[in-house]
């Protein structure tokens, strides 16, 4: 005759219905939390104060205007001269704040990538090549620097792209002052000579 303990010590010893119930569930809840609860990346991200072309962007420290933006074969500053495929982008930067050492840092064009954005899109700095720009200029509150900034772009280069201003060089959790523009937009010209930057008004 089967020993009743030893059937209840086997009924016992496998999970019941509600236990694989509540690991499921268990599974579930993890699984949505994962989805909901950023990562690093997403919650250092920098946050962009979206500007149309000709308007002025305000963000923490920096206001911007962007009025105009020309792709040069050749671009000329001073002496220098180089051909390349030039994104020349005229602009104003201010300031919000009276900061000691507030500088025009941070100045990105993001390029969507590929169809549909399908690939990771791809970021260029501003180039140094040209010493005749905004990038890296000091601000200050209350007067507007007049110039330009510079982007080397591979040959072909079109589709949506977006200029990004910030006074952080590492712009994550702050403001940064993004203009779209379409590539395949913008005006072209043979060459362009910049301009020297000036204090002004916007």
């Amino acid at each position: 005759m089967p020993n009743k303990h030893a059937l209840v010590a086997d009924q016992r010893s496998g999970p019941t219905t509600w236990q694989w119930i509540t690991g499921l569930v268990c599974l579930v809840l993890a699984g949505v939390l994962l989805v909901l609860i950023p990562n690093s990346e997403v919650t250092q991200r920098p946050f962009e104060v979206r500007t149309p072309i000709g308007e002025t962007g305000v963000g923490r420290a920096l206001e911007v205007r962007v009025s105009d933006v020309e792709i040069a074969t050749e671009l000329r500053s001073g002496p220098w001269s180089g051909e390349s495929t030039w994104l020349v982008a005229d602009a104003s930067v201010e300031a919000k704040r009276s900061e000691p050492g507030t500088t025009l840092a941070y100045v990105m064009l993001r390029m969507d990538g590929g169809q549909g954005g399908a690939a990771r899109p791809t970021e260029y700095r501003a180039s140094e090549r040209v010493t005749q720009t905004l990038l890296q200029e000091s601000l200050t509150l209350g007067a507007a620097l007049h110039g330009q900034v510079v982007f080397e772009l591979p040959q072909g280069a079109s589709g949506p792209a977006t200029l990004l201003f910030g006074v952080n060089g590492d712009p994550r959790v702050d403001s940064v002052i993004a203009f779209d523009i379409d590539l395949d937009e913008v005006q072209r010209v043979p060459e362009r000579e910049l301009t020297d930057v000036q204090w002004g008004e916007h």
